[in-house]
């Protein structure tokens, strides 16, 4: 009996309270209202808060729904017209939730998107919207969304998007650039030839046909032999030589039981072309001085001389032709097919015999070179 007499005289002392709280919430009530007729709407949501404390009431709820929505808190409004829905019956609640879903969907937030780099394009839903050349601003109705972004050079972005209760969102999208494809290999470049050189050395025999003289033409044919020392330098399949070539040559007549000797002293240039397989063809050309030594005086050279001697001293030219084949390192075997040497009789053998106008010869020659240094490879 004790327990129940404490229980009711609690609920009667709670009835008290709440009886005397009911004009305070009432006031703050109304408070609200008018605050909501000002549009401050911020003030009207404190004051419909403090009524709902003081008096709870089903259109505090509601009020305090639309202040919110007002305010621009649809998150908040949402749940404050929720618990209104709770305490409606039948068809007034079915028709107060289906308002309350229209709301949520008619819900418009605003997107922003901003990238890095900036001035990529932007699709949303497959829609073409714009471009980040400065953030751009959109309006995104409730629900979820799918945005991409594209800018050249960089891999493309797709972004989830949510809206809900028209709250705004904002996006801030970095870009990865794309990794640059690598160029198809090309045919390699040939390197550039390298400059190799080396000193030579060439030893030569062979038979020669002698003239001279134009008017009373005399022909001598003996052997000669021939010596070579020079400098070669290469460059790919390219050589340059540049020699000095001793030739002795007898000078034999047959008649007169007299042999003399004509020695060739040539500082010459040739350039060479190096072939497959060790291969090289030579062109030289050679210019120094001819001597002509021995000759006797019944010699068909000076008989007739109006100052006969032992030494005659005069120009040579020569060109030649030359084939090599280098077969082991720096060895090579030289066939020269081709080499005529010309003395006029004015480059200093004026005082040979009066029938002689000029000196030549017509000569081949085989034999043997050796190249030393990193020139003489094939």
């Amino acid at each position: 009996m004790r327990a129940a007499a404490l229980l009711l005289l609690l609920a009667l002392s709670l009835a008290g309270v709440a009886h005397a709280q009911k004009p305070l919430g009432l006031e703050l009530y109304k408070q609200g209202v008018e605050l909501v007729q000002r549009g401050e709407f911020r003030q009207a949501i404190a004051a419909f808060e403090r009524s709902l404390a003081a008096y709870p009431h089903d259109n505090t709820l509601y009020a305090l729904g639309e202040a919110h929505r007002r305010a621009g808190q649809l998150r908040h409004s949402f749940r404050y017209y929720s618990r209104y829905a709770e305490r409606l019956q039948g068809a007034e609640r079915e028709a107060f939730l289906a308002k309350l879903r229209r709301l949520r969907e008619e819900a418009v937030s605003r997107l922003t998107v901003a990238t890095e780099p900036e001035g990529a394009t932007i699709w949303l839903d497959g829609r073409l919207v714009g471009t980040t050349a400065v953030p751009l601003r959109l309006e995104l109705r409730a629900g979820a969304h799918r945005l991409r972004a594209a800018l050249p050079g960089y891999a493309e972005l797709e972004q989830p998007v949510s809206a809900e209760f028209g709250e705004p969102v904002t996006l801030n999208l970095s870009l990865v650039a794309r990794a640059s494809p690598r160029p198809a290999p090309g045919p390699a470049e040939p390197p550039p030839p390298r400059r190799r050189g080396g000193w030579f050395v060439g030893l030569g025999a062979g038979p020669a046909l002698a003239g001279y003289g134009l008017s009373s033409l005399s022909v001598s044919a003996s052997l000669d032999a021939a010596l070579e020392l020079g400098y070669l330098i290469r460059f790919g399949r390219i050589a340059l030589t540049f020699g000095l070539l001793v030739e002795a040559v007898p000078v034999t007549d047959r008649i007169a039981d007299d042999v003399a000797a004509f020695i060739s002293l040539l500082p010459g240039v040739g350039a060479r072309v190096i072939l497959r397989g060790g291969l090289w063809l030579e062109l030289r050309a050679g210019l120094g001085l001819g001597l002509l030594a021995g000759a006797g005086p019944q010699s068909f050279l000076v008989r007739g001389a109006p100052d006969a001697r032992d030494l005659y001293l005069g120009l040579v030219l020569q060109p030649a032709l030359r084939l090599g084949w280098s077969f082991w390192r720096g060895a090579a075997l030289v066939l020269t097919p081709a080499a005529l040497d010309y003395s006029p009789r004015s480059a200093g053998f004026a005082d040979l015999a009066p029938g002689l106008g000029a000196i030549w010869r017509y000569h081949a020659a085989l034999g043997l070179a050796w190249t030393f240094g990193d020139a003489g490879g094939r």
